[in-house]
């Protein structure tokens, strides 16, 4: 047995190794380690059919799934009424649905928006404090103050608001 060890162990380090010393025709090691890696499409190929040999043989013998979608579906049906009904729980779906029902997997969300800028404010917490009385009820004599203060938030809400539409 340590005969055979004694052999085929160089022979598979050098099969291993020396691709990834030996130059190819741009100078370059013919292999890298990332060459014995497989690609993601690859490896989700294997999973799809690992998973559906998983399943194929736990529904003769259980009858459960082993292996479970890791996407979500999106179902869509019509109702009686012919309204388009969408739901991503199988279980929500009406018997009569079933029929008509249509999946597709979900898209992968990316938050692509840009945070909106930050509208520093132009005057302090104070002089709301300073325009409301102690109990937060306003003084009257100070009333065209807080006008003119509202009038500067809302300035404010309508340029946010502008710089979120031309986002």
């Amino acid at each position: 047995m340590w005969k055979y060890i004694r052999v085929f162990l160089p022979l598979i380090v050098l099969g291993f190794v020396v691709p990834m010393i030996m130059p190819g025709s741009d100078g370059q090691p013919i292999m890298t380690p990332k060459d014995w890696l497989p690609d993601e499409k690859t490896l989700e190929t294997i999973t799809k059919s690992v998973s559906k040999v998983a399943n194929t043989t736990s529904e003769f013998t259980a009858g459960r799934k082993v292996f479970e979608s890791n996407k979500k579906q999106l179902y869509k049906w019509q109702d009686k009424e012919g309204n388009w009904q969408f739901t991503d729980n199988y279980n929500q779906i009406p018997d009569y649905a079933l029929k008509q029902l249509q999946a597709q997997d979900m898209p992968r969300a990316v938050n692509t928006m840009a945070a909106p800028p930050v509208v520093e404010p132009e005057q302090s917490p104070e002089i709301t404090s300073r325009l409301l009385n102690t109990d937060g009820t306003v003084d009257m004599s100070k009333a065209p103050e807080l006008v003119e203060e509202a009038k500067k938030v809302r300035a404010q809400l309508e340029a946010r608001n502008k710089a979120l539409e031309g986002m």
